[in-house]
């Protein structure tokens, strides 16, 4: 039998009416169940459906729902909670679940910046007030901010603008070159290496490009014409890259090899989701895996950041473009 849909407003409103000290008849009770049912354009019940979902009451939340004989009826019965004060919406945490959901909150809202997410630091007080000895906890759990209060009102405002389709005329600043004015349809905001990106389309390019927030000097709404994603789908502009530059080009497939105390850090972590491990061409000395990807900037400063503890077997292009950057390297020194 399929699940009955419609039991969470019925289990609600009967917790309510189940408080009540005096109690109903049944027949009460299933009047005045479904007046307020009828109020939330729910279905109405049986006198048999409100009985099945009294036994569900007691027996699924272990509450004693009594029957009081009506002194004038003794047909009749008053049916209400033993405990009054009680409430399935009263039940406490356990010690377990409570640490549990802290735990979810405090990772949360470590991201510092995020949006809407106001009411999750209401959740989260409360939820230290159920846990007495929470005060006594030191924070555990410490991830990598870097996000003032100038990128975390852009967010706030940019968020907002991607829910609404609404076309931005944003002010840019970019490292070392003029200032830029972009009137741009924003699509997604992206995360990489503690900075936040907006992919949008600007209609100073015919593709899409990434802005960083922190070079963003103003941002105000456009009369401009939204403009859809091109795509199925914003994150897939990021499924063929390691961090958020992108080339007009193909996918091609990399194979490396890492030192094998190396590897099982990237094994555990890889450089990118295609990463696979190549078992038969792997030694003692060295673990050889493949990644399939459009080389960059991003991808050639990650391989290099491993000195001489990774390197790259194929293609001969990117080979030689690490050759290239490695000898910059040496000739500053």
């Amino acid at each position: 039998m399929p699940p009955d849909k419609n039991i969470g407003p019925r289990i609600r409103i009967l917790d309510s009416l189940l408080q009540d000290k005096k109690g109903y008849t049944i027949e009460q009770l299933l009047r005045k169940c479904n007046e307020r049912l009828e109020q939330k354009d729910f279905p109405l019940i049986s006198k048999r459906t409100l009985q099945k979902d009294l036994l569900s009451i007691e027996s699924d939340y272990d509450v004693e729902i009594v029957k009081e004989k009506d002194p004038g009826d003794k047909r009749s019965h008053y049916i209400r909670y033993a405990d009054p004060e009680f409430s399935i919406y009263k039940i406490p945490l356990s010690p377990q679940d409570s640490s549990k959901i802290q735990a979810a909150l405090d990772t949360i809202l470590s991201i510092k910046g995020l949006p809407q997410f106001d009411w999750l630091h209401e959740t989260s007080e409360l939820m230290k007030k159920w846990t007495l000895d929470r005060e006594n906890q030191q924070r555990s759990i410490l991830l990598e901010e870097n996000l003032n209060l100038d990128v975390s009102e852009k967010i706030h405002d940019l968020y907002s603008a991607i829910q609404n389709k609404q076309t931005l005329r944003i002010v840019y600043a970019p490292f070392g070159k003029e200032v830029e004015i972009h009137q741009v349809s924003p699509y997604l905001l992206k995360q990489f290496n503690n900075r936040w990106f907006l992919l949008s389309h600007s209609d100073q390019h015919d593709f899409l490009i990434n802005l960083a927030l922190d070079r963003m000097t103003d941002i105000a709404k456009s009369r401009k014409k939204f403009l859809p994603y091109p795509e199925e789908d914003p994150e897939l502009f990021y499924e063929n890259i390691i961090g958020v530059t992108r080339k007009p080009n193909e996918p091609i497939e990399i194979k490396l090899a890492a030192k094998s105390d190396l590897f099982p850090y990237i094994r555990t972590k890889p450089i990118h989701k295609s990463q696979t491990q190549i078992t038969a061409e792997c030694t003692e000395d060295w673990k050889v895996f493949s990644i399939e990807i459009i080389p960059n900037y991003e991808f050639y400063s990650l391989i290099l950041s491993h000195g001489p503890r990774i390197k790259v077997l194929s293609p001969t292009s990117v080979k030689e473009k690490l050759k290239e950057l490695a000898s910059s390297i040496i000739a500053l020194y």
